[in-house]
Order: C-alpha cells, then structure tokens, then sequence
C-alpha cells in the first residue's frame, strides 16, 4: 500500500474526512483531531497495513504510528486532501 492509499484509508477509519478536524505530523505518529470518537474504527486502524499501530489515549486525538518520515508524507497528503494541520482545540 502507498502513502496516499494508507492515508485515504486511515481517513475512512478514522469516520470520514468530516469527521477529521485535523491532521498532524507528531515525529512518528500521524496526530488526527476528531469531532466524534464512537466514528473511529479503532481495531481497524491498529491493524491497517502500513502502520505500526495506533495510540487512543486521548479524547479526540487517535495518533496512528507511521514511523519517521512516513508520518511527515502522510500529514502532507492530508493538508493535500483538504484535511488542515493547524492545532484546533478539542471538540467537547
């Protein structure tokens, strides 16, 4: 799978480009902003061939570990597809 499949399918996981507030290069783990968590396939994702995994640790903040430098491709990618990188606050 190629960078651009891996993001298309983390944005589908993750519920959608409208549920994806942002989108964030975070050194090895590509940081989306979510309105709605129950929309986040998270075993899916943790599972999604080209990512080493996935952290959902945080409200609104699932972070897919891509790995250096692959992280930084996919947050451009999704700048790209019309996802913005700038840090919003949280949804509540």
């Amino acid at each position: 799978m190629n960078n651009e499949e891996l993001v298309k399918r983390i944005i589908d996981l993750a519920g959608g480009k409208e549920n994806i507030v942002s989108a964030s290069n975070c050194m090895t783990r590509l940081r989306l902003q979510v309105r709605d968590d129950s929309a986040v396939q998270t075993a899916a994702l943790k599972s999604t061939e080209g990512a080493l995994g996935a952290v959902f640790d945080r409200a609104h903040q699932p972070e897919i570990v891509l790995g250096p430098g692959k992280c930084k491709k996919c947050a451009d990618l999704c700048l790209r597809m019309g996802i913005g990188g700038a840090a919003e606050p949280a949804p509540k």
